[in-house]
């Protein structure tokens, strides 16, 4: 699967168009399909029959299942970002309201991701595995730091633990939970 120039910008952001309520179930059957049983073994057809579509229909739209795989790991992370910047943006709650809701956000994310995916994606696609990795890497810093820093400025994080640290050692319990 190489495609440089569309998968930067297809994790940016969920695609918009006239068919955007087609597209967006189509997605959501795929993403529930994918993450639970790896790409390589759901296929096209078995997608269009699930969605009770044609097989043209669905390749107008997505004219490839490396195509599709992409706008699924983008609404994915579409998703999760919003979900962690209304959580981090919150002024009100402080650190130990704010802390478990973040976990408890990135575990239930977490766990919609089996290892059979987690495979598909590290051995059969290392370009969007590579670039998963870099912006699930780019998400936790961003969202972990902000969090770090509210709980030291509330006293409720030890100041002299550094953030940086704190994040990587975050990362890579992200990284070891998600890894098969």
């Amino acid at each position: 699967m190489k495609r440089p120039n569309s998968l930067s910008k297809s994790l940016t952001a969920f695609p918009e168009t006239e068919d955007d309520s087609v597209r967006v179930r189509i997605v959501s059957s795929a993403r529930q399909h994918f993450l639970q049983r790896g790409f390589r073994s759901v296929s096209m057809d078995e997608l269009a029959e699930y969605l009770g579509m044609s097989k043209r229909t669905l390749y107008e739209l997505f004219p490839s299942k490396e195509v599709l795989i992409e706008a699924v790991i983008g609404q994915k992370f579409a998703q999760i970002e919003g979900e962690l910047e209304s959580l981090t943006a919150q002024k009100q709650l402080d650190f130990p309201s704010l802390a478990p809701q973040v976990l408890a956000c990135v575990h239930r994310h977490i766990s919609e991701i089996q290892p059979a995916f987690v495979h598909d994606i590290r051995r059969h696609a290392t370009e969007l595995f590579n670039l998963i990795e870099k912006k699930r890497r780019a998400l936790i810093e961003r969202h972990v730091e902000r969090l770090i820093s509210k709980g030291q400025e509330s006293g409720s994080v030890r100041t002299d633990l550094s953030p940086g640290f704190l994040v990587e050692l975050m990362l890579g319990t992200v990284t070891a939970m998600v890894t098969p």
